[in-house]
């Protein structure tokens, strides 16, 4: 039987479940956590071998796995109205290989010793031939904070550096002590696995810019700050942006070329507001959402929102309601995926 610290740890193994049911727990519960869809090839009663240990604190979930068998994993935007998952993962793969599709920055296959991170607020399909390997689940608007530019890291390999190699060896280490560790010390471990996963992407960032882009980094920042204090504004223009942060129109385009347009930046902000108004306060008005997010009116903001997460607000709110009806909104998201996960582990007699 897997032992269980329910203060920071869980374990399982599915070997101890009937090998008919094996899959299904993984599928059921994995989709129910984290609106994640696993597929298989075969029937899906036949037995699925997996191991993994969860640890949790401070915010951030690390886990270790190890699939012995071959599974493709989904997440789509009709998913994502189901289960909000705010999380950037970096993966770290020891064994076992896998092909990624992240639609726009298309396929990427792991290796062995790679790491790789993508964003649970975009869409991925992952085939995987079996791999045992370590996730660590970091806070995304944390990173948001420190780098504006991650939106465009989803399914980047990191670089082999110094500093990756510290990251690898810490992640091990931190899993490994998390298991002997009291909530101070699991509180520290978070700290330290969130200040080196920050820095390890921000160097990987900065290794693939000119020393003249690194300047536009600091320069996007401020785009941004301002951008989110203002996007509620009719006039939130290109003219006003640069006007209000002090550089030309042509800067402005420069350093905003990652999100294509000045224009697409205040969209996109504008709509990642929206939908955490929906999330937090699922009974919001959509016409007055709208408006509050500097949209011209509902139907503008209802095809900029179903255009980018592919199911319309009135939909997305629906989800939201019946998933607050389930779960009360008392802690953050970790400490709600960790509850739910608890729960899944004894209504299966595993934990």
């Amino acid at each position: 039987m897997p032992e269980l610290n329910p203060a920071t740890s869980l374990k399982i193994d599915t070997s101890v479940i009937p090998k008919k049911d094996q899959f299904a727990f993984c599928r059921d519960g994995l989709f129910d956590l984290t609106g994640i869809v696993m597929e298989r090839a075969g029937p899906s009663d036949a037995p699925f071998h997996l191991k993994i240990s969860h640890h949790q604190s401070s915010g951030i979930m690390l886990n270790k796995y190890e699939f012995e068998m071959p599974f493709i994993l989904k997440r789509t935007y009709q998913s994502m109205a189901r289960v909000d998952q705010e999380f950037i993962c970096i993966h770290y793969r020891i064994k076992g290989r896998d092909t990624g599709c992240f639609f726009q920055g298309g396929e990427c296959p792991t290796r062995p010793g790679n790491i790789r991170y993508h964003d649970l607020t975009r869409q991925y399909v992952v085939d995987s031939r079996g791999l045992t390997g370590f996730t660590l689940y970091i806070d995304r608007a944390l990173l948001l904070d420190h780098m504006p530019s991650i939106d465009h890291l989803h399914g980047d390999l990191m670089a082999d550096s110094p500093v990756t190699r510290v990251f690898k060896t810490t992640l091990r280490s931190a899993f490994e002590q998390f298991k002997h560790a009291n909530a101070s010390e699991a509180a520290s471990l978070s700290g330290i696995l969130t200040a080196i996963a920050i820095d390890a992407i921000k160097l990987q960032r900065i290794k693939d810019l000119e020393s003249s882009e690194i300047g536009q980094m600091s320069v996007l920042q401020a785009v941004v700050n301002h951008i989110k204090q203002n996007c509620h504004k009719r006039d939130c223009t290109p003219e006003s942006i640069a006007k209000a942060i002090g550089v030309s129109r042509t800067k402005l385009y420069r350093v905003s070329q990652p999100f294509d347009t000045p224009m697409e930046l205040v969209r996109q902000i504008r709509l990642r507001k929206a939908a955490e108004v929906l999330r937090k306060a699922a009974d919001t008005n959509i016409a007055n959402l709208a408006d509050s997010v500097g949209f011209s009116g509902r139907q503008a903001f209802t095809r900029a929102f179903t255009a980018e997460y592919e199911v319309s607000p009135k939909d997305y709110r629906k989800a939201m309601r019946s998933a607050a009806t389930a779960t009360p909104v008392r802690d953050g998201p970790v400490d709600i995926i960790w509850k739910k996960l608890e729960e899944s582990f004894k209504n299966a007699q595993i934990a």
